[in-house]
């Protein structure tokens, strides 16, 4: 059985496709009017607001980005659209297939990030996270990476870009699910942890969209207690008890739970309360010159000791500077991640790289 929406793609172009607009506005009306009659394609009025074009498909995408450069983005939201091969009568049937016009447009452009996905052009990169005090090596961050056709690295920010204005994030979160744990297995991670990050605002099922991680997971021999999944873009979380309910399915498999960007918002500190997770990464705009800031300091400090009391393990992120490291280490943070130590490579850490972070820890 698929999930609906993390294991499939709604196809917009066909040979010859008839494109509906319910266009409730009177301006947004007109305009796609006027844009259909300066483009010479055949439609017709089917009633008040609602416009059905015939288009091939060449002229589908350059069509809709026409429409994307006219109407606003409000228009956008406020107007859906359905494509339907030459001839389909729409039906109740057709109503799962029914989408903003915003999405539409964005899916035509984003067509590259389908094939990304389908042709399994893409990787993880994987940064250390160490132990403050000693140095030694607790686990990596799996961060996902998109490839070119002749291998060359896209921008992580032009990737989600793109798979939000195309509603395709449950798409690209499972696929960097999938990648961390593959590329994690076949590097041999051994006993490391692998931190595995994910949007929850991504997750329509969690039975069905989580499944298929879990049963990689056992597949490759990566035992549930050494995975823990990061919940990140906290600030976009508006269901609590939706969130709670994933990871719940992730604890009862035997999982363990982190929680990014603490400190950025209220809303991460509600759910730090609401969520006690095993691990709390604190936002890293607080790390950066903290050892030179005072008031740095004090909402790190408070935000260590909470955590603490609820026997959640630390980890300061973006860490660049000795002087960062040295004071986060005496403020008593128990992991910590950033360039100083190592940035994120395709490779895991050589026993010599290992040493090398040791090393850092000494003179401090």
């Amino acid at each position: 059985m698929q999930c609906p929406e993390c294991e499939s793609f709604v196809d917009i172009s066909f040979p010859e496709t008839d494109l509906i607009f319910w266009l409730p506005l009177e301006y947004s009306h007109e305009k796609v009017m006027s844009l259909l009659q300066e483009s010479n394609f055949k439609y017709e009025v089917l009633e008040p607001q609602v416009i059905r074009a015939s288009l091939t498909t060449s002229s589908l995408n350059p069509f809709l980005i026409q429409i994307g450069g006219t109407l606003t983005g409000q228009e956008q939201r406020g107007s859906n659209a359905l494509a339907l091969p030459r001839g389909t009568k729409p039906d109740f049937r057709n109503l799962a297939r029914t989408m903003t016009l915003e999405r539409m447009v964005g899916l035509s452009g984003g067509q590259w990030l389908q094939h990304l996905i389908q042709e399994d052009r893409f990787t993880s990169f994987f940064q250390p996270i160490i132990w403050a005090e000693t140095g030694e090596l607790k686990g990596y961050e799996a961060l996902f990476r998109g490839m070119e056709p002749d291998g060359s690295i896209l921008s992580p920010g032009y990737i989600f870009d793109t798979a939000e204005t195309a509603g395709m994030m449950f798409q690209v979160d499972l696929a960097g699910r999938r990648s961390a744990v593959q590329n994690a297995a076949k590097q041999s991670i051994g006993d490391a942890k692998l931190f595995i990050n994910f949007n929850p605002t991504a997750i329509y099922d969690p039975s069905y969209c989580l499944r298929t991680t879990v049963s990689a997971c056992e597949e490759l021999g990566l035992r549930p207690g050494q995975i823990v999944f990061e919940v990140t873009e906290t600030d976009e979380v508006t269901d609590v008890n939706h969130l709670r309910g994933i990871l719940k399915f992730y604890r009862k498999a035997g999982f363990r739970v982190a929680l990014d960007d603490v400190g950025a918002g209220y809303a991460g500190l509600n759910l730090l309360r609401d969520l006690e997770p095993d691990y709390m990464k604190i936002d890293r705009h607080l790390i950066i010159d903290i050892d030179a800031d005072d008031f740095k300091q004090n909402i790190v400090q408070h935000l260590i000791s909470m955590a603490h009391r609820q026997r959640i393990k630390v980890i300061a992120e973006g860490i660049e500077t000795q002087a960062e490291s040295e004071w986060l280490k005496d403020a008593g943070v128990d992991l910590v991640q950033g360039y100083y130590y190592a940035r994120p490579s395709a490779e895991l850490l050589s026993n010599e790289q290992k040493t090398s972070v040791r090393e850092i820890f000494k003179h401090q």
